[in-house]
């Protein structure tokens, strides 16, 4: 099998970043979400994450076949 994996990512992510590795046909993205920022800074990037996924799910998915893997995050309130 073969698969396109763009590795190590770090940028600015929006829903037009996500349709341009849809466009490439990806099959992977590893992304840093913090590289820097404090613990706090960290679970802020997490809700800012989950709010993407539920906002951009129709990109994200390639195809019906994909079996996705959900964890759940607690945060700290």
């Amino acid at each position: 099998m073969k698969y396109k994996i763009d590795n190590l990512q770090y940028c600015n992510w929006t829903r037009e970043v996500f349709e341009i590795n849809r466009q490439a046909e990806l099959d992977a993205v590893h992304v840093t979400i913090v590289y820097h920022e404090d613990y706090n800074e960290f679970l802020n990037e997490i809700k800012k994450w989950q709010k993407l996924f539920e906002k951009n799910f129709s990109c994200l998915i390639s195809s019906p076949l994909i079996i996705w893997s959900i964890f759940s995050i607690s945060l700290p309130a």
